[in-house]
């Protein structure tokens, strides 16, 4: 089956490419939560078009349950606004995770740590497993 590092690696192919609202290509442009769902329907994984519909899918884990390939949603006011794929995990001396390390399509940011974008209510989302056909 599908593995999370199976994910991570076929999203990076397309990062630097350009952020379009409404885009559809993961080549010439697409937006965060287009990006997301190409990239899970390249592996046969069905997901939603917008990040608040994808907030429904797969299986919610708690942030130490965190891995790479799931999605990370920014929540403001019960709902997401943004849709991300984890790509790694950082963990302290006893092993607890610190933060989660994205590669954002709709920036030049890679392994780019949550924290450093100060939401304050995020959703974590495990797909692979979960919303497999």
């Amino acid at each position: 089956g599908v593995s999370g590092s199976d994910v991570v690696s076929y999203a990076s192919q397309f990062l630097g490419n350009p952020y379009v609202l409404g885009g559809t290509s993961l080549t010439s442009g697409t937006d965060c939560s287009y990006f997301v769902m190409a990239v899970y329907q390249h592996f046969g994984i069905s997901l939603p078009r917008s990040s608040y519909s994808q907030s429904g899918c797969g299986q919610a884990v708690s942030y130490e349950n965190a891995q790479p390939g799931d999605i990370i949603q920014y929540v403001v006011d019960g709902w997401a606004h943004h849709s991300v794929i984890v790509t790694k995990l950082i963990y302290d001396d006893d092993g607890n995770v610190v933060d989660l390390l994205i590669n954002s399509n709709t920036t030049d940011r890679v392994d780019y740590p949550v924290s450093a974008y100060g939401y304050t209510d995020i959703r974590l989302i495990k797909i692979i497993g979960y919303n497999d056909k």
